[in-house]
């Protein structure tokens, strides 16, 4: 389950969807992020695979095209699909996993709709 929002209080009890960006079906940039021990399987998902969005409006499906780390203050992953290429979802969390709060980077997960197989 995914909540709206991204602060802290949010994350601390979950995924959460980043107001600021586009939900799925809108076209545009989709970000959900999490902390990093709400995703422990997260290490288990790779390039290729599916994910899917069940939200009140439909069913979405997602294709995994990229998995990279990026340092803890770098956003540019936030801002680089905003430039009319369609939509995106971003999944993001802590890395590395095992080390929690205290995780200095980001693991990103890129991915593009699909449709359902």
């Amino acid at each position: 389950m995914v909540t709206e929002g991204a602060g802290r209080g949010i994350l601390s009890a979950g995924p959460g969807h980043d107001d600021h960006t586009d939900y799925p079906g809108e076209g545009g940039l989709i970000l959900i992020g999490n902390h990093n021990g709400f995703s422990s399987s997260w290490n288990d998902v790779h390039a290729g695979d599916t994910v899917s969005l069940d939200t009140a409006y439909g069913r979405y499906f997602y294709k995994i095209n990229q998995r990279y780390i990026r340092d803890g203050s770098d956003r540019t992953y936030i801002d680089h699909p905003k430039d009319g290429n369609g939509e995106v979802l971003e999944l993001v969390t802590c890395w590395p996993l095992w080390q929690g709060a205290f995780a200095p980077q980001r693991l990103v997960f890129e991915a593009v709709p699909v449709a359902p197989s």
